[in-house]
């Protein structure tokens, strides 16, 4: 091959610029590659100085054409490389990124690999030897060659033990987590090259790898749902992996302040919080079990001290009442442990409702008649209606919304009853009977006088129906009995 000398030297600035936009549009870290030209430049300019000499010699004439020859071969194959997208070699690796260190030579392309170290790749890299071969980094699993920073096209595709293959939907992305899908299935993946101005090259398709077996069971995640608050619903959600599960084993814990563990229940998918939580924590223990009956590592998670929800009055009822007959109202506390709370009794002559009754203690015609929470309504009580004003309180004083409620029917009297009746002459013959009257109001008592032999024998005294007596010649040798 001829050159024109002086054309050469004048083209040595251009080759220059050429290879610095190779370098810069592929984006390369390092300028390895230029090594050969260098060397090729500083070998030009020597041998120049001397062809100016000697501008005849044949040897330097032969040396400048062939290292003119070099010095284009070496561009033109930087310039094939950037102008063609390439996957050259393909492979799936379970979790690593491993590389192949691959020989090529120039005229056949084609080469043999070996094996180096585990490394990143980042991009196309070219290092330019000695002589005939170009040495090169090729990606395996999920890093492709590329010329650029485009993304290339990748496909996952599962091969069944009967020989069909289907692409995995939705597996695009650089890794791929098998799913229980997969299982004693074969996975590969395919390349397309794509450049930065969407060029492509070749497909490629790797190596299948598996069959898929399943993993040992194992809970990958383990988490409460719902809130530490007494009243809440509490679940939890648990990742599992490792072929079909099985029936997998859940138990609850209450933990206290001394570290004593009260299981709870057990395989319940959650737990209701009661008072009983109340500043302790809850456990549960998670054992992942496969469908074949083989069991995981458990895995364990506490909660947070289970809080007491707030003060709230769910019922209040006052039952039937009735004159000295002890109320206690029917009521319902849920709000952590139960402090003293305010309660007022109220007296009224009718039945309050809605608004009136919430707001009594600004009623018309009311009256208070006990701050206690049990009552025993009195005299004055009776034919009247009875509420009761509670305003429900945490152990530590946290107050509730009150709760206002209304007996159904006015207070009933008691049965009427007479005690310590005695007789007092009030003069000479003249006698008052006297008792003590109990059962509401009293009314038009009825009042009888009775005589008493020695032997024992009563005997009404006929029309003796007053309190007043006065005896007459019939009592004497008698004794007198009132009632």
């Amino acid at each position: 091959m001829a050159y024109d000398m002086a054309s050469f030297g004048k083209l040595s600035p251009v080759i220059f610029l050429l290879a610095w936009v190779k370098t810069s549009f592929g984006k390369l870290n390092h300028f390895i590659f230029l090594l050969p030209l260098v060397k090729t430049s500083l070998s030009w300019t020597f041998a120049k100085s001397l062809f100016n000499k000697f501008p005849r010699h044949p040897w330097l004439v032969s040396t400048m054409e062939s290292l003119a020859q070099h010095w284009l071969e070496h561009l033109w194959l930087n310039l094939t490389c950037l102008a063609q997208p390439k996957s050259t070699h393909v492979k799936l690796s379970l979790g690593y990124h491993l590389f192949n260190l691959a020989t090529v030579d120039i005229s056949t392309r084609k080469g043999s690999s070996s094996r180096v170290s585990s490394t990143h790749c980042q991009s196309w890299f070219l290092q330019f030897g000695f002589g005939q071969n170009i040495f090169y980094l090729v990606p395996t699993k999920d890093q492709w060659l590329r010329a650029s920073s485009a993304d290339n096209f990748k496909k996952m595709f599962q091969t069944t033990p009967d020989g069909t293959k289907k692409e995995i939907a939705g597996a695009t992305d650089a890794s791929y987590m098998p799913s229980i899908d997969d299982i004693g299935s074969f996975i590969s993946v395919s390349c397309e090259p794509v450049r930065s101005d969407w060029a492509r090259g070749p497909m490629v398709l790797s190596e299948q790898i598996g069959p898929i077996v399943p993993g040992p069971p194992t809970c990958h995640s383990l988490e409460f749902s719902g809130s530490m608050i007494e009243g809440q619903h509490l679940s939890f959600n648990a990742v599992y992996t490792g072929g079909e599960q099985g029936d997998c084993t859940y138990e609850w814990f209450r933990v206290k302040d001394n570290s004593i563990r009260d299981r709870i229940s057990t395989n319940a998918d959650f737990l209701d919080l009661t008072l009983e939580d109340v500043g302790a924590c809850i456990e549960i223990i998670y054992t992942p079990v496969r469908k074949d009956g083989i069991k995981g590592s458990p895995k364990h998670i506490v909660s947070d001290l289970i809080s007491p929800a707030d003060p709230k009055g769910i019922e209040l009822l006052i039952p039937d009442c009735c004159e000295d007959r002890e109320l206690m109202p029917l009521r319902k506390y849920f709000g952590g442990h139960e402090g003293i709370g305010k309660y007022i009794w109220y007296r009224t002559k009718r039945k309050l409702e809605g608004s009136e009754l919430l707001d009594i203690s600004n009623a018309s015609d009311v009256e208070i008649s006990g701050t206690e929470l049990m009552y025993k309504p009195l005299l004055k009580d009776v034919a009247a209606y009875l509420a009761l004003y509670w305003v429900p309180t945490r152990v530590d004083g946290k107050c509730g919304e009150p709760l206002v409620a209304i007996s159904s029917a006015p207070v009933s009297p008691a049965a009427p009853v007479v005690s310590n009746v005695l007789v007092k002459e009030l003069s000479t013959g003249i006698y008052s009977g006297e008792g003590e009257y109990f059962g509401g109001h009293e009314g038009e008592s009825l009042f009888s006088w009775y005589r008493e032999n020695n032997e024992g024998t009563i005997e009404l005294v006929n029309g003796a129906n007053s309190k007043i007596y006065e005896v007459t010649d019939s009592d004497y040798n008698f004794r007198l009995l009132f009632g």
